[in-house]
């Protein structure tokens, strides 16, 4: 499935089932998720590890089960794969899931589009998904994610000191929260 947003102009999501036979993209996820300058900011451990093509597999399995929706992020303006985003652990039954994004492209990198991104996957969310909250968190080292959660309209709930460990050193992980109503408000045009 491809999910074109209204809230977005520079980027379509188009999910992982649709690409699960593009070998060339397996790849193009694999060297991203080999990146270290790429995976630090995202702070989970298990990502700093060398990954190989079981790992994009099993990533595969994983965003295109019953409670996960992944997306290959793609450009407008050349109809390039860029990076990846998700709603995991989805909870139905009480209308929650957590996000993720992840630009793989590093010569997109400040350009704003983590803002579209989640405009768009919030969109999904809320209007397809029929969630009413969405969770996230960053390191306090990644500053760039911390203003877009604060431009989308996510609320800091709580913060893990010390949680994350980036270059051998410690940093807080911060926790965002957004709810159907806040997003509307903040992004609704």
């Amino acid at each position: 499935m491809i999910f074109k947003s209204h809230l977005s102009k520079k980027i379509v999501l188009v999910t992982f089932d649709e690409e699960l036979n593009n070998k060339g993209l397996h790849l193009k996820y694999l060297n991203w998720l080999n990146d270290k300058e790429i995976i630090k900011s995202i702070a989970a451990p298990s990502l700093l590890k060398k990954k190989e093509l079981d790992f994009v597999y099993n990533s595969f399995k994983r965003f295109t089960s019953e409670d996960s929706i992944g997306f290959f992020i793609k450009h407008n303006d050349n109809q390039e794969y860029i990076g990846t985003c998700k709603i995991d652990k989805i909870d139905y039954e009480n209308g929650f899931g957590w996000d993720g994004i992840m630009i793989g492209e590093k010569r997109h990198h400040g350009q704003g589009l983590s803002i579209e991104v989640y405009r768009a996957l919030l969109d999904y969310a809320f209007n397809n998904l029929k969630l009413n909250l969405v969770f996230g968190g960053c390191s306090d080292f990644n500053i760039a994610m911390k203003k877009t959660f604060k431009k989308i309209g996510y609320i800091q709930y709580q913060i893990k000191k010390n949680a994350d460990c980036i270059d051998k050193k410690y940093y807080d992980h911060i926790f965002y929260r957004i709810n159907q109503e806040q997003f509307k408000q903040t992004n609704d045009h």
